[in-house]
């Protein structure tokens, strides 16, 4: 099985989330708005399913990975949901940081929700190769990684960090940073995979979202006519928005599911005639 130490690299990711949001979120827990909430509490809970899946399946535990792989279907549009009601809150939000990075992060957002959804779709459709699958399902935690570590620069990050509104021009200062060392070492696992012979598109997938997330910051959240789309997105009613993010949850469930079934069918062998630790590839 590939990346049998994932579990813990995840953890500590974890972490490294649960510090950053503290003085934001965590910290604050009973003052945050219901939004906040469902996307706080989903977010932990992929993130959480995701060690799980990982630490089970390289101990044998099998029973529990397909478990925790059942317990995602629920998570995965409630994930996709609060992400559309948490862009919105950040387009209508009338506050400094909104007038400064709000509206140019937004793009990065909704993006996150339909990359996540890609992705998770494609690992379904996979997950009987397990090259495929586990590299597609590391890579729905790359959204993840920008707000975390930008924080977590901005709270505790000599140079970064921001104790009054006239340091706020530094959360994109780490902003830029944290993209770039994300891509360097997303093209270093891109060389190790080229030389590995691994599949390479999901990594490709990674990288290309996180150059969407800072063109979006540089160029295209600055532009009067995406302006007018972010906040013709904010006016639609969030049932509306939580309903498309569970609709895109459960179809993206759906296809991955269906389209991984018939490829077993037509392509992979039983997994169940293969010894533990074969991959069926």
């Amino acid at each position: 099985m590939p990346f049998p130490r994932a579990h813990w690299y995840l953890s500590a990711f974890f972490v490294v989330t649960i510090v950053a949001f503290w003085p934001n979120y965590f910290g604050i827990f009973g003052q945050a708005p219901a939004g906040h909430h469902l996307h706080g509490i989903t977010a932990t809970m992929w993130m959480l399913l995701l060690i799980w899946q990982s630490w089970s399946i390289h101990n044998g535990r099998r029973s529990q990975h397909i478990l925790a792989g059942k317990a995602m279907f629920i998570i995965m549009p409630l994930f996709l949901a609060a992400g559309f009601w948490v862009t919105k809150m950040t387009i209508v939000k009338e506050d400094m940081f909104k007038d400064m990075f709000g509206l140019r992060l937004s793009p990065a957002d909704w993006g996150a929700v339909f990359f996540v959804a890609l992705v998770y779709a494609l690992a379904l459709r996979h997950r009987h190769k397990v090259h495929l699958h586990a590299r597609y399902m590391l890579v729905t935690v790359v959204p993840l990684i920008a707000p975390s570590l930008v924080r977590l620069f901005a709270g505790f990050v000599p140079g970064f960090t921001i104790r009054s509104p006239e340091e706020l021009y530094r959360f994109g200062e780490a902003l830029d940073v944290v993209a770039a060392g994300t891509i360097l070492a997303m093209l270093v696992w891109l060389l190790w995979d080229t030389r590995h012979g691994r599949p390479l598109l999901p990594g490709v997938l990674g990288i290309c979202y996180v150059v969407f997330m800072m063109a979006a910051f540089h160029w295209f959240g600055k532009l009067a006519i995406y302006r007018d789309i972010a906040y013709a997105f904010a006016a639609i009613p969030t049932f509306w928005l939580l309903a498309a993010g569970i609709a895109l949850g459960v179809g993206a469930s759906w296809w991955g599911w269906t389209r991984g079934g018939r490829q077993m069918t037509a392509t992979a062998p039983d997994l169940a005639s293969l010894p533990r630790g074969i991959p069926a590839e």
